[in-house]
């Protein structure tokens, strides 16, 4: 993380995996991100900023990667995900209250 004031960047995460698709809470006090390990399917991780400790919120069922994003009030994330390797991607709903996913979109029959 890098300060609009300068001075060094903060690291924010110590996992050797590969860390990516960071976004911003609407008010700017929590961080998403995911980390994409290869043949494992992703993770989505919070932290509250500044200082605060990485908690694991969710995973993916088979997606490598995904780009959680905010709603606009901040207490969910919207991701997309697919149920197995072969399936489409759909977009789900991550409370972070409750840490319940539910699917905002349906794949065809």
């Amino acid at each position: 993380l890098q300060s609009l004031a300068g001075g060094p960047p903060t690291r924010l995460t110590t996992d050797p995996a590969t860390d990516v698709a960071a976004s911003f809470a609407p008010d700017s006090s929590r961080i998403a991100w995911v980390t994409a390990t290869a043949g494992e399917a992703c993770r989505i991780w919070t932290m509250v900023l500044p200082g605060g400790t990485p908690q694991q919120v969710g995973q993916c069922r088979a997606a490598a990667t995904t780009r959680p994003a905010f709603t606009a009030d901040g207490s969910a994330l919207v991701f997309h995900d697919k149920v197995s390797e072969e399936a489409p991607l759909q977009l789900y709903r991550l409370d972070l209250g409750s840490g319940e996913v539910s699917p905002l979109t349906r794949a065809p029959a």
